[in-house]
């Protein structure tokens, strides 16, 4: 049954972020929000003495995971390795997402500094690092973009 509720949470929250992205013309991936809404309302049910199943969370956070290190790939710094970047932040992410889950504070707290730094070392927080030729370059694939569709 629990399975059900989650696909369907999954869907409702994923349209719903779909929907907010049409009226809104928010960025966020409506499948993300979808899963990462469902994680987040089922940890909180389990909070509250709901008999949810851990492993359910579990495999939404891990989906959300490795869903955070393909998006922020894009924002990585000039001659950053990608699959550094992943080796480091995905298992640090499930080590965060165990020690949330399974209520390990003092483990959630490392692995939480441990993604901060590595978020620190790989990537890029403002365009303004941005070089002139990637600036140009990014503009004229902008007004490709606008004439293509």
């Amino acid at each position: 049954m629990i399975l059900a509720v989650t696909i369907l949470s999954i869907m409702a929250i994923a349209g719903a972020a779909w929907g907010t992205h049409r009226l809104f013309g928010t960025r966020v991936c409506p499948i993300c929000a979808g899963v990462a809404g469902t994680w987040i309302w089922l940890f909180a049910a389990r909070q509250l003495g709901y008999p949810i199943d851990p492993l359910i969370p579990a495999l939404l956070m891990g989906g959300s995971i490795v869903g955070i290190a393909y998006s922020a790939e894009k924002y990585l710094l000039p001659r950053r390795s990608a699959l550094s970047w992943k080796m480091l932040f995905v298992p640090t992410g499930f080590v965060a997402g165990y020690g949330i889950l399974m209520e390990k504070w003092v483990v959630a707290l490392a692995a939480l500094v441990g993604i901060a730094v590595v978020l620190f070392l790989f990537l890029r927080f403002s365009s303004s690092t941005a070089s002139a030729s990637e600036s140009a370059r990014i503009e004229k694939l902008k007004r490709d973009m606008e004439k293509c569709c």
